[in-house]
């Protein structure tokens, strides 16, 4: 079963999109104070998605986990505890290769579009060799 334990969630962030649909995955940073969705595997995340608003219409809040141990939707594969996890270009946790950036480590093992229990840790950006 996934568990979150937040070590440092970013305070005062909003979105001005619709991230109804982007609940634990990766988000970005998209302008002063906003994120929004990971659009390409080369964006740097700033988190994960913690709640699911909908800024379509006007800017709302967005709870986002920079370190700590969050759910986070697996994309293609799967994750096992033990294995370091970079993102996909839809913000989903992945099996980091080699020469990809790390943020953060699977801590509960799941099966691709499950969630996973991961600690994250968007403030390293550790490339493996």
């Amino acid at each position: 079963m996934a568990w979150t334990n937040s070590l440092y969630a970013i305070p005062g962030i909003e979105t001005d999109e619709d991230l109804s649909g982007s609940q634990f995955r990766f988000v970005r940073v998209t302008g002063a104070n906003q994120v929004g969705v990971i659009a390409a595997d080369t964006q740097a995340p700033i988190g994960v998605l913690q709640n699911a608003p909908d800024g379509s219409t006007s800017s709302i809040g967005a709870n986002i986990m920079a370190i700590g141990v969050t759910k986070l939707v697996v994309g293609a594969g799967d994750l096992t505890a033990g294995q370091e996890v970079t993102i996909d270009a839809n913000g989903l946790g992945i099996n980091a290769g080699a020469n990809t950036r790390v943020y953060g480590i699977c801590l509960e093992s799941a099966d691709a579009g499950e969630i996973a229990t991961v600690f994250v840790n968007c403030g390293s950006r550790r490339i493996p060799a």
